[in-house]
């Protein structure tokens, strides 16, 4: 038990006092003495007893092993009516005299009478055999050599696939077909007016959106018309089931058309700087399709050349000095 402290006039109150706190009588109260009081003038006390105190700790009794309770009379331990009948069991058997054992066979004879059996079924099943017994691989291939009468797969032959000037005007026209309809249900679901014409320029198939408040197709800076672009070439490829590839452009209101103009007459005017100053000119990421444009309205102006940097959907094209 912990210690507490307690004080009094005297060490006998302060005895007294941790008596009355921990419920004990003296023979169980352990004390230890911290201070005395001392006497001061005229022998009058001066300051008070202080003691700690605690309820004396009793020695606990070791526990009694099972072992030495059975030296000591206890309990005797139980035997189980198996075990008795298994003690029983060997003392019979201990009394009964041991068989002889059986003379071991001749391995040799055993050995040469095995070989016979085996090569006799041999013969009849056309089948070699090992002298240890063991079938060889033209029994188990129907008596013929491993992998004889494994028919091999011949390697499948791989057809290349259709190039985008293989097709035919028939399957392009299939194609055109399926971007028109795809594009006609966004405007359906969308609750728009328009119309959708395909037209075929080359191996491009384009695809032309009208109407009224189609802006929301664009998006900015026409992310939003990419995005339905792709998802129209992807659409006219998986339909088509031929997996041939495609190449589509699709336009909004007349947008990519006003969009070049303008990327024209801006990239002519910064050309012209470059070739002034002598300064390179980076432009913000554009579209394969937007650099494109840039890289042809620059090539016929003497002085300056383009070219393209960065990675996807990042890359730029920088207006630079000719070498």
């Amino acid at each position: 038990m912990d210690w507490i402290e307690t004080t009094g006039k005297t060490i006998a109150d302060a005895t007294k006092k941790a008596q009355d706190i921990l419920s004990v009588s003296q023979e169980d109260l352990e004390t230890q003495v911290l201070e005395e009081p001392k006497t001061g003038l005229f022998g009058r006390l001066k300051g008070e007893a202080r003691i700690r105190a605690r309820v004396l700790p009793r020695e606990q009794r070791p526990r009694m092993r099972q072992r030495d309770r059975k030296s000591r009379g206890g309990r005797p331990e139980r035997t189980s009516q198996r075990t008795q009948k298994d003690q029983a069991e060997k003392e019979d058997s201990d009394a009964k005299p041991s068989a002889k054992k059986r003379p071991k066979a001749n391995s040799k004879s055993n050995y040469s009478k095995k070989t016979t059996v085996l090569a006799k079924t041999s013969e009849e099943n056309g089948s070699e055999v090992n002298p240890d017994g063991d079938k060889k691989d033209s029994q188990l291939n129907g008596g013929s050599p491993r992998g004889a009468n494994r028919e091999r797969n011949p390697k499948k032959q791989r057809v290349a696939p259709i190039t985008i000037e293989e097709r035919t005007v028939e399957e392009m026209e299939n194609e055109g077909q399926i971007i028109k309809d795809f594009l006609m249900g966004i405007l359906t679901a969308s609750n728009s007016e328009g119309t959708v014409t395909i037209t075929r320029d080359g191996e491009y198939l384009n695809a032309d959106v009208n109407g009224e408040d189609l802006g929301f197709l664009v998006g900015k800076k026409g992310m939003t018309l990419m995005a339905v672009q792709d998802l129209a070439r992807l659409v006219a490829r998986h339909k088509s089931g031929d997996g041939t590839p495609n190449r589509v452009n699709v336009d909004v209101a007349g947008y990519r058309k006003k969009r070049a103009e303008a990327l024209v007459g801006f990239a002519r005017s910064l050309a012209e700087q470059v070739a002034q100053t002598g300064v390179a000119k980076a432009l913000e990421p554009m579209t394969p399709a937007d650099r494109k444009t840039v890289h042809d309205a620059v090539g016929d102006i003497e002085g300056v050349q383009t070219t393209s940097a960065g990675r996807e959907p990042m890359r730029y094209v920088v207006i630079q000095p000719a070498s």
